[in-house]
């Protein structure tokens, strides 16, 4: 492990983060009242020196992310750092950037610099930005560099001027060929300031984790890890509060002590009622899911919008421990093949391998349970909707190596949900994928014999 730490202390007072100690030339960043520079190169000569390398570039919000953004990718990437208060305006910023770029080679260099530069012109961010990325590009000639956007501040006037900064990022980026984009800007910008904020530039610890996830994944995807299988929190914003139903989920899960449970998305959330988490006597639970499992004791950890990495997430920040289930039953992955601004979609395979990602993480937390893994339900009204074609190469991997999981069994449904013609009816899913009443009667029907058998 190789550390640099370098403290320079202005002998001029009162700059503060992005303005100008003294009178410089338009081009030249002045002295704040307090540089610092850390650095860190971590596994260069460990067992973990063979994974792929990233390199984290960036300032005291990068360095507010960088520890959790090692945590979510242990074991896929070896993450390392450079973060500073100089920023690509400072002339000694391009010097400290070639020390850390010539320290190992990189798959992956993250690049987030910019709130440093609030007080200078665009034009010499512009410049010092072009002059950065070729460097890099020199430098690092294999590695896949991700322009991340800075963060929105709490001060309106500083927020407008960050705005201004990415989109002439963006701009200055497709022009020198850095194709890959990290969005942080677009994240945090719907967020409460005074919730979320410290204070001007500086996020709470539970907004830093937000950040960091995000990261991981743009980091991940860029060194084409699969991104199914990295951790993450809320991505897409639903129906429903996202954390806020986690937190339900850790306060009951032990007093329901659940003979089954369901994990899944919004197809397996929706079932019982977007408020509820499975317990037959709550006001929010639907007639559909008590008529179904009410004779059990059932917890419900679907959440809308999930895909495998959000679940995995789940199960890494305490839903479902210390449970003792008998039966689990497992219906997710059809969303991770969605493309959005907040994630790039992923491979028939890539899902399948996320599919079983979740279910070793389960028998892990609850190795007495058998775990029922069902087929991607149905995509569209038609057979030929991608989404479909993608789930159903997915579905035919996970039937063909389910044997290697002892604990689990595969249970396919989709015979009975569309016809020999392939089309998907109304009358079992309204928008041709959430089902209707009639269309989760026939779940909870193909579901009966595994309840019967493994239930007690």
């Amino acid at each position: 492990m190789k550390k640099l730490t370098a403290l320079f202390l202005s002998l001029l007072a009162g700059a503060a983060v992005g303005e100008e100690a003294v009178a410089v030339p338009d081009f030249v960043r002045g002295h704040e009242n307090i540089e610092w520079s850390i650095g860190y190169a971590f596994h260069l000569t460990d067992s973990n020196q063979r994974l792929p390398r990233v390199l984290l570039v960036g300032d005291s919000i990068c360095n507010g992310y960088q520890g959790e953004v090692q945590k979510a990718l242990e074991g896929l990437m070896s993450v390392s750092y450079w973060v500073s208060s100089y920023c690509v305006t400072s002339p000694r910023y391009l010097k400290l950037l070639e020390f850390y770029l010539e320290e190992s080679p990189y798959e992956v260099v993250h690049f987030n610099n910019g709130l440093h530069s609030l007080g200078t012109p665009d034009a010499a961010w512009e410049s010092g930005f072009r002059s950065a990325l070729r460097l890099i590009k020199e430098k690092q000639p294999r590695a896949k560099i991700v322009f991340t956007t800075s963060t929105p501040l709490k001060d309106v006037g500083k927020t407008a001027k960050a705005k201004a900064l990415n989109e002439i990022g963006r701009r200055v980026a497709k022009e020198e060929g850095v194709k890959l984009e990290d969005d942080l800007f677009s994240l945090l910008d719907p967020l409460d300031r005074n919730q979320n904020w410290t204070d001007v530039f500086h996020h709470k610890p539970a907004l830093r984790r937000m950040e960091a996830e995000q990261v991981a994944t743009a980091c991940a995807a860029a060194a084409g890890i699969n991104t199914a299988i990295v951790p993450r929190g809320k991505i897409q914003n639903d129906c429903y509060d996202f954390y806020a139903r986690h937190a339900k989920v850790l306060a009951d899960q032990k007093k329901i002590n659940p003979q089954i449970v369901f994990v899944g998305d919004s197809i397996t959330h929706f079932w019982c009622g977007r408020e509820s988490i499975g317990m037959a006597e709550d006001s929010g639970t639907l007639p559909r899911w008590k008529k179904a499992f009410g004779n059990y004791r059932t917890l419900n950890l679907g959440f809308g919008w999930d895909r495998t990495c959000n679940v995995l997430w789940r199960l890494n920040n305490g839903e479902m421990a210390g449970l003792n289930p008998q039966l689990i039953v497992l219906h997710i992955g059809g969303n991770n093949y969605s493309t959005t601004r907040e994630w790039c979609g992923n491979s028939p395979e890539e899902v399948k391998d996320g599919i079983f990602a979740v279910l070793k993480k389960l028998h892990e937390m609850a190795p007495q349970a058998r775990v029922v893994v069902m087929a991607i339900f149905p995509f569209g009204e038609r057979p030929d909707h991608p989404n479909r074609v993608k789930s159903v190469e997915t579905n035919r991997m996970l039937a063909a190596e389910i044997g290697k999981f002892p604990y689990a069994e595969f249970l396919d449904i989709t015979g009975k949900l569309i016809g020999a013609d392939g089309i998907y009816p109304k009358s079992l899913a309204n928008d041709f994928v959430h089902p209707t009443d009639a269309g989760y009667d026939i779940w909870s029907e193909a579901l009966r014999p595994y309840l019967e058998k493994y239930v007690k």
